[in-house]
């Protein structure tokens, strides 16, 4: 998308701007700069972009020797999504907040500190803000001699790599996910805020099982303290749904091949329900259809048929 308005300003960064990528990244050095024309939203203006290089030549030369001779390759940002969570991963892993949520997150969590507080742009797209950050870092690292992307190359892949592992920390959360979402994530918050310490901000944000994961991120806890938690709530969920239940319920017992029962387990692993969820949704699923046991009986006719002349 290079940039041919014959009003713009010439010989400045924004001749370099071959890409929405770069075009993102000058874009957010600029907004930093209270005196820029940059706006707090992502909006472009070329021409007044141009005049504020024409006059700021250091930041102007040091913008088109980073886009001609450092700007990161795009596949290093290949595990990169728009997806809220990892941006909010992202940024609290690099040390990085929002301007506009300094002084709430100052109080909320026991004045933390941070490598970087930054005007970030409201209505960027989640995957498009997350290079755009990472770019700027790495033009800082080499222009201000500011950390944390000393390394660049490293530093993204390792991120990539410690995304992998956050994942799979947070499946210790995945049975809030399955059925019935919205009351084990209100069960989980009431219980959760009479068990963490006073010091710890308020459970009341947690809506939302993303909202649950970013509470997380922000609070700290150990990978153990996570699942050892996540583990007695949903204990004592299934104990809570179990009592509902048994007004409505009888027990029945059946015998069933230890095949049978081993395959029931597993699908009662891999889906964090109890083996009587996993029989009723089989049961409801097989009366709504009508599929599996009418084929087996067909099945069984044919093979009792005799043979015709």
């Amino acid at each position: 998308m290079a940039i041919n308005d014959p009003d713009v300003p010439k010989n400045t960064a924004i001749d370099s701007i071959i890409t929405e990528r770069i075009r993102l990244f000058i874009h957010m050095c600029l907004v930093q700069d209270e005196n820029s024309p940059a706006k707090k939203y992502s909006n472009y203006f070329g021409i007044s972009y141009g005049e504020y290089l024409t006059k700021n030549t250091t930041l102007n030369e040091q913008l088109k020797s980073y886009i001609h001779h450092s700007i990161l390759p795009d596949d290093i940002f290949q595990w990169i999504t728009d997806n809220n969570y990892q941006h909010c991963w992202i940024k609290e892993i690099l040390g990085v907040i929002e301007k506009s949520e300094y002084n709430f997150e100052y109080l909320e969590r026991g004045n933390k500190s941070w490598n970087l507080i930054m005007h970030i742009p409201a209505d960027l797209e989640t995957k498009s803000c997350s290079m755009a950050i990472i770019d700027y870092l790495y033009f800082r690292s080499i222009y201000y001699n500011s950390n944390p992307l000393y390394n660049p190359l490293h530093t993204i892949k390792e991120l990539g790599r410690l995304w992998l592992i956050q994942q799979k920390e947070d499946k210790a959360f995945e049975w809030m996910k399955n059925n019935d979402a919205e009351s084990k994530i209100i069960f989980f918050r009431e219980w959760l805020q009479g068990k963490i310490s006073p010091f710890l901000p308020s459970t009341s944000s947690i809506n939302t099982y993303e909202q649950l994961l970013i509470y997380f991120l922000r609070s700290n806890f150990s990978t153990i303290e996570k699942k050892a938690l996540s583990s007695s709530a949903r204990k004592i969920w299934n104990q809570k749904k179990a009592r509902e239940e048994a007004t409505d319920s009888k027990q029945h017992n059946f015998i069933l091949r230890n095949e049978t029962i081993a395959k029931l387990d597993e699908l009662a692993k891999k889906y964090y329900l109890s083996r009587s969820e996993i029989i009723e949704s089989i049961i409801e699923s097989e009366y709504k259809n009508r599929i599996h046991i009418e084929e087996k009986i067909k099945r069984r006719k044919q093979i009792k048929l005799p043979p015709s002349d």
